[in-house]
């Protein structure tokens, strides 16, 4: 075990000379930093190291899923938990992303590393402000549509269930047509009238 986690950690150093040289493919590095990881899966620097490539590469649930193996093993590894966030922020998931950054905050006690968690806490939270107002404004301009569309017939708490109830409007349109459908069949049936052959044994038309 002791000479594995030592081959393990010259693995990780390997992979972070390719990540520094301007010349070393950054999948060069993602293959060390993976072999560390076969040698030692409890290594969390190399799930935080491999997590950084797989940001560069732009693979980002790939990133976020190393993060939180380190964090697994290492519930104080603050990189792990910033860079998580920051592949969070990239697929526009911005609560996740806030929630890392202010536990990063909250954590850290380095003036100039906190200042830079602090950048993108606020910037996080800004986007994330952002994409709740747009979705209330799409919830907003949905309820006017839909108040306009069944005019009086029902309530807005009526409208505004249906907005966030998903097939509601239109689980309600379909009983309204099946009603529809069901009083025009029956004003079909009163209306014909089916003479019975001769050869029946009635003496009276049978309405269906």
């Amino acid at each position: 075990p002791v000479e594995k986690k030592y081959l393990s950690t010259l693995e990780k150093h390997k992979g972070n000379d390719c990540v520094r040289s301007q010349s070393s493919p950054l999948r060069r590095a993602l293959k060390h930093y993976t072999q560390s990881l076969s040698l030692d899966p409890r290594n969390a620097a190399s799930y935080g190291n491999r997590a950084a490539v797989y940001l560069r590469l732009r693979r980002y649930q790939n990133a976020v899923e190393d993060c939180s193996r380190a964090l697994d093993i290492d519930g104080g590894f603050v990189k792990a938990r910033a860079r998580r966030g920051v592949a969070y922020a990239k697929m526009e998931r911005w609560g996740e992303a806030v929630a890392d950054l202010e536990e990063c905050v909250a954590s850290t006690t380095t003036t100039t590393t906190n200042g830079e968690y602090e950048v993108l806490l606020t910037r996080f939270r800004k986007r994330w402000e952002e994409e709740e107002n747009r979705r209330q404004s799409k919830v907003s301009i949905r309820i006017e549509e839909e108040i306009d569309e069944w005019g009086d017939e029902g309530g807005e708490d009526d409208v505004i269930e249906e907005v966030y109830t998903p097939g509601a409007a239109a689980d309600r349109r379909r009983r309204e047509v099946m009603e529809e459908e069901k009083k025009l069949l029956s004003e079909s049936f009163r209306k014909v009238t089916i003479v019975a052959p001769s050869d029946c044994d009635t003496d009276s038309d049978e309405e269906w």
